[in-house]
């Protein structure tokens, strides 16, 4: 088995450093969300190989296995939900607070990526202001690691053969259904561990390969060329992608297995190895695992005060993400993964009381302003923006502002505007008249048709827009936050042919 550990950390770095700027806003840098498929990958190798090498040697077990995961993960990520939740009180607002409690125990519990599935897409506008977003990922890593062992254990009995199958099984049934949720149910695909599996299975497959086999550490020109071919498709998907492609999908392959290449092939006698193992790029690695925590909540919070971020506060805000990585990884990461310093039982009683904390902390919160929340807030900012023609865009629920500003607006709009974030800004300077713009962040066809039945009722105007993005007709997208209006939903809306007779909506409907 190879392990060739200071590569491996400039790998860490090569996928963290995309990650932080894309999520700092650097423009150049829009693919740099795929840095989480080339950890997911070092993830399914890394794991797989302790795995096979404990178990070779007579001395895996579940509960020490499961026990260096947490002690690995659970310290620094409820020392950063906690350092979160003071800053979150006081830069977001009740409704922001609701999300971000209810955020926060699913991140303690490694449910997030459900929670962020139904909460919304990671790409939307709104997703940037979420503190713990990133949580999603290692939510899916968690939940790989608690079964993924038992299958292992299970097939060991029939051998290499017996693994190979079981998993080029599981990695195909996972990439099929990856390659239909991205188009069917694209939430789904990006969040959910059934459709990212094959990504971690990659690495797995490197790791059984190289399980009691010589792997050649200089394969001279033809070793330097396939280095350098991974690096370009992991750079390459960094500088080329966008939020625009079905992602992961197909598109998932190009970043994935550039890092496969690198695992085999960055060998110390290649160039890309000596840049992976450069002091930087392993000192970069090393603080990987903080570094990705702490940098969504800082770039979260910095958008809370400065919606849009200068390079000034993007080179401040990464700076206060390194130097927090360092301190939490020297003083958090390293002696809580020692055994000497901290015994099983004394970590154990630690991690349950600050997981418990934190976990109270969240519903706590999720209860109490949920409850604020239901106090009219929504209707007391609709009233506040009568007649100014403006759009609110926050986490709050859009869908009970618009309805409350339907219902108290004094204007008497010629255009009705309906759709998602991508439209919000069309209105008197694009149209002219008098527009009044209904959108809604992640709006889909059916909160179209729920606000213009309730809009077209009061206003009755001339012309209506409705814009949506070319994904959102796709009936099988499992988008189902309009729910939160379902009570407005009437057929007879509808215009005829879509599902009930409408007479005065009929002589306007997509006009």
């Amino acid at each position: 088995m190879i392990a060739y550990r200071r590569e491996i950390d400039g790998l860490r770095a090569l996928a963290v450093l995309p990650v932080i700027l894309f999520h700092a806003g650097v423009e150049v840098l829009r693919g740099g969300f795929v840095g989480v498929d080339v950890f997911f990958v070092i993830s399914g190798y890394l794991i797989t190989s302790i795995i096979l090498s404990e178990q070779e040697a007579g001395v895996f077990r579940l509960s020490q296995f499961w026990e260096r995961r947490a002690r690995r993960i659970l310290p620094t990520l409820f020392l950063v939900i906690g350092a979160s939740i003071p800053a979150a009180f006081f830069l977001l607002d009740q409704f922001e607070l609701h999300t971000y409690s209810k955020s926060v125990v699913a991140a303690s519990l490694f449910f997030s990526n459900f929670h962020f599935w139904k909460d919304g897409g990671y790409f939307e506008t709104a997703a940037e202001l979420k503190p713990l977003l990133h949580t999603w990922s290692l939510a899916v890593e968690e939940q790989y690691y608690i079964f993924f062992p038992l299958l292992i254990l299970l097939a060991w009995r029939f051998g290499k053969r017996g693994m190979l199958l079981l998993l080029s099984l599981l990695a195909t049934g996972s990439f099929g259904l990856c390659l239909w949720a991205s188009r069917a149910s694209p939430d789904a695909a990006f969040f959910l561990l059934p459709m990212r599996l094959w990504e971690l299975a990659i690495g797995a497959f490197i790791a059984l390969y190289c399980f009691r086999n010589e792997v050649k550490k200089d394969l001279g020109l033809f070793g330097e060329l396939l280095a350098i071919a991974g690096l370009s498709l992991v750079l390459g998907a960094v500088l080329t992608y966008s939020s625009a492609i079905p992602f992961p999908g197909v598109y998932a392959l190009v970043p994935t297995l550039g890092a496969a290449l690198l695992i085999l092939f960055a060998t110390p006698s290649t160039l890309v190895g000596g840049f992976l193992a450069s002091r930087v790029m392993v000192g970069i690695g090393l603080v990987s695992y903080s570094a990705y925590l702490w940098h969504q909540p800082v770039f979260a919070f910095l958008r809370h005060v400065h919606e849009a971020l200068s390079p000034a506060a993007i080179l401040l805000g990464a700076g206060l993400v390194f130097c927090l990585s360092f301190l939490s990884w020297k003083y958090v990461e390293l002696p809580c993964r020692n055994r000497l310093s901290l015994p099983r039982a004394r970590f154990l009683k630690l991690i349950g009381a600050l997981g418990v904390s934190v976990i109270v902390v969240g519903l706590s919160g999720a209860k109490l302003f949920s409850a604020k929340a239901k106090t009219g807030a929504e209707l007391a900012l609709a009233t506040e923006l009568v007649g100014r023609g403006a759009v609110y865009a926050s986490n709050m629920d859009e869908r009970w502002f618009v309805k409350s500003r339907i219902a108290v607006e004094e204007m008497t709009p010629d255009t009705l505007v309906l759709g998602s974030s991508r439209i919000m800004q069309v209105g008197e300077g694009v149209l002219g008249g008098k527009p009044l713009n209904l959108a809604v962040s992640g709006a889909g066809l059916e909160d179209g048709i729920a606000l213009l039945g309730l809009a077209f009722a009061k206003f009755e105007p001339k012309t209506v827009l409705l814009g949506a993005d070319p994904w959102l007709f796709n009936a099988a997208a499992s988008k189902k936050r309009w729910r939160s209006i379902a009570d407005d939903y009437q057929p007879d809306w509808l215009p005829s042919g879509m599902g009930g007779p409408c007479p005065r909506l009929n002589k306007t409907w997509m006009r």
